[in-house]
C-alpha cells in the first residue's frame, strides 16, 4: 500500500504510515520457523506474554543468533537493527525480543527481575531458536544481555554455541 498523505501547515504534503492491523501470532515448538514482527510466545510462568521478533531465512542456516538488549532497552534498536540486516546477509536466523515490562512485552518492569528475564529467554531459545535444528545458537548480549548470557550459558550449555558481548 502507498502511504497516504495529508497536507500539513506549510500546504507540503506530509507522508503517514499505513498500519495493517492483523491478529496476534502466537508461536509454540510446532510454529518455531514462523517469522515476522511483534510475534508472541507465553512467559515461561505462563502468566505474561513475551513479544520477539524472528527471521528464519531456510531450513539450512547454520545458526541462529539472538540479540540480548540491554537493561530495560526495547528489542528495536541501533544495535538489533545492525544485527539483524548483517542476518540477513548471511543467512542466519535472528531472533529479539522484549524482556518482561519493557518494550511491548507484557508485564510491569518493576517487577521484572533478571532471574524472570533468565527464565523467559530460555523459554524463547528452546522455542524459537530451536537449537535442536541448528548447529549451534549464537547469543549476543549488549550490558545487561550480555551478563544473561552467560548465565545462559553456564545453566543451560546445550542450548549455547557461542557468546558475543557488547558493552557487557
Amino acid at each position: 500500500l502507498a502511504p497516504a498523505t495529508s497536507r500539513n501547515r506549510r500546504g507540503r504534503a506530509a507522508r503517514r504510515r499505513t498500519v495493517l492491523a492483523s491478529a496476534p501470532v502466537v508461536v509454540d515448538k510446532a510454529t518455531w520457523k514462523t517469522s515476522g514482527r511483534n510475534l508472541q510466545l507465553k512467559s515461561a510462568d505462563g502468566k505474561d506474554t513475551i513479544i520477539f521478533d524472528a527471521e528464519h531465512p531456510d531450513a539450512s542456516d547454520p545458526a541462529a543468533v539472538v540479540f540480548l538488549p540491554s537493561l530495560a532497552l526495547p528489542k528495536v534498536n541501533a544495535m538489533s537493527s545492525s544485527l539483524r540486516t548483517w542476518c540477513r546477509k548471511n543467512d542466519y536466523s535472528f531472533v529479539v525480543a522484549d524482556y518482561h515490562g519493557v518494550g511491548r512485552s507484557t508485564g510491569d518492569v518493576a517487577q521484572a527481575t533478571l532471574s524472570k528475564w533468565m527464565d523467559d529467554t530460555v523459554t524463547l531459545l528452546k522455542t524459537v531458536a530451536s537449537p535442536d535444528d541448528h548447529r549451534r545458537v549464537v547469543l549476543v548480549g549488549a550490558g545487561v544481555g550480555g551478563w544473561l548470557a552467560c548465565r545462559i550459558a553456564m545453566d543451560h550449555p546445550h542450548l549455547v554455541g557461542g557468546i558475543v558481548g557488547l558493552a557487557a
